[in-house]
């Protein structure tokens, strides 16, 4: 038996500020091919490339200012034009082969493959003074390609009454990339909410023709073992324990460095009512590799950077699954962290520490027929426990300590009106600090969103507004961006 489908967008889009556009481009095809009863075969493939302006706005850490509207910076204006676009392209394919084994075991091998290109033209504004910008051009063109190979063995047995479920697997993992970057800090200085003096790509390439400072490849790959079982002692309670061993080689430069690393993982969930209410707890240990370093003139090598993360919550699902949430509760630590050596500002050491805290929530409704409600809202304590002097104890930027969402819907479910649906909600999100080191908070903001639509089995026409208030907001990434204000979309689906 074969199965196919096939999907393709166009996008087209043109900025709200004076320059910058949003080309995009993409295809798709999905294939599903039984040749028995036994063995199935996926194949997922796709082809992704877009052209977009990317602007990105900083401060000066002695800039004088308590909040990013304070200075003054009219969103209308790019500093930029239509010749500096970031085009990119990616390609990426998914292969998967399931074969049953027996009625309880079955065999899952995985291939994915990714490559893709960036030429990376970026234009990034600093405010040295309340009245300026430092206008700064990044040159920074790369390629990433990508394989993972995975070989999965899933199972259910008993031992005695204990029925248990087991995932045993392998899994090999190689990421090449090689980028280079130029650099003109500053190109000019210009005024603010001023109309500059723009340029040329061409002119921009001869003048960084001699820029090019850091050219950059890595290889590096992760061989990794594990396995995980769920027990069920009763129906009602499950635990589930499970180990991972990660063997790491990065053989970018002129070092062949490996390291090691096991990391377990034990959760319970226990269901006072079956299926309706569960109270669960886990603890899971992450790590990242950290690449060697040459600190004067000797390779330096460091342990992972190692997170431990343990939660704990309830689950719900009432009302014959018509009302259904999570509650959790999240502690964090991160150890083993590098930061700069307060008496050798030029090397590292690793004794940095980060803590980060918090409760999420969220809860679906649908209390009657073709009303559906969506609601979430996370709460996050962060901080840099120990770090350099100017940033122990604050919390890290561009993490806000609250946000929420929702969303209510309506679609009339029966009757000559069948498929007409109105929706609205938003998205609410408190201050965030632009930089680790900068006073500076941008704003929280919410953002309201609204749409009606017509659906039916072949087809669906919709009228959506994004920002509905047309509210001046952003957003940042140790980098402010200004967000999209009012927006109008008209869209219409129809399936073959």
């Amino acid at each position: 038996m074969l199965s196919t489908r096939f999907n393709a967008f166009y996008q087209s889009e043109n900025s709200f500020q004076d320059y910058g556009r949003n080309r995009s481009f993409g295809l798709a095809g999905s294939m599903k091919y039984q040749p028995s009863d036994r063995l199935t075969f996926f194949l997922d493939a796709e082809y992704y490339s877009t052209e977009r302006n990317a602007t990105f706005i900083g401060v000066s850490p002695m800039l004088k200012a308590k909040r990013f509207t304070d200075l003054g910076l009219d969103p209308h204006f790019s500093y930029t034009n239509n010749d500096l676009l970031s085009k990119i392209h990616n390609t990426n394919i998914f292969a998967k082969a399931i074969y049953k084994l027996s009625s309880h075991w079955e065999s899952q091998t995985l291939l994915s493959t990714s490559n893709s290109s960036n030429e990376g033209r970026y234009v990034f504004l600093q405010m040295a003074t309340l009245d300026s910008l430092n206008r700064i051009f990044n040159l920074i063109p790369s390629t990433f390609n990508a394989v993972d190979i995975q070989q999965n063995i899933t199972g259910t047995f008993h031992l005695g009454s204990i029925k248990n479920r087991l995932l045993a697997g392998l899994d090999y993992v190689q990421n090449k990339s090689h980028s280079w970057h130029a650099e003109l800090w500053p190109y000019d200085r210009i005024k603010k909410n001023a109309e500059p003096d723009y340029f040329s790509l061409q002119k921009l390439y001869s003048l960084m023709q001699d820029k090019y400072t850091f050219n950059n490849r890595k290889d590096w790959r992760t061989f990794s073992i594990y396995a995980s079982d769920v027990i069920n002692f009763t129906d009602n309670l499950s635990v589930l324990l499970a180990l991972r061993a990660d063997f790491y080689a990065d053989k970018s430069g002129n070092y062949d460095y490996t390291q090691n690393k096991l990391s377990p993982k034990f959760g319970l969930v226990y269901q006072p009512v079956k299926d309706k209410v569960s109270v669960f707890a886990n603890y899971m240990n992450g790590f990242k590799n950290i690449s060697p370093q040459v600190i004067a003139g000797v390779e330096t090598r460091f342990k992972p950077e190692e997170a431990n993360q343990m939660e704990a919550g309830m689950k719900l699902e009432l009302f014959n699954k018509r009302l259904s949430g999570t509650l959790s509760y999240y502690d964090v630590k991160v150890k083993d962290v590098l930061r700069i050596n307060p008496e050798k500002p030029t090397e590292s050491i690793q004794d940095g520490t980060r803590e980060s805290r918090g409760v999420e929530m969220d809860v679906i409704a649908n209390p009657v027929d073709g009303l559906e409600l969506i609601c979430g809202y996370g709460y996050n304590d962060s901080r840099y426990v120990k770090a350099a002097a100017n940033i122990e104890g604050r919390r890290p930027a561009s993490v806000p300590q609250h946000t929420a969402n929702f969303w209510l819907s309506y679609k009339q479910p029966r009757g000559a009106m069948k498929g007409l649906g109105i929706g609205a909600g938003g998205n609410i999100q408190s201050e965030m600090g632009i930089s680790d080191y900068s006073d500076i908070m941008i704003d929280g903001y919410c953002r309201l969103d609204a749409t009606v639509f017509y659906e039916q089995e072949k087809y669906r026409v919709g009228l959506k507004v994004n920002n509905l208030t047309d509210k001046n907001y952003y957003l940042s990434d140790y980098w402010g961006q200004f967000q999209k204000p009012r927006e109008v979309l008209f869209n219409v689906t129809y399936k073959f």
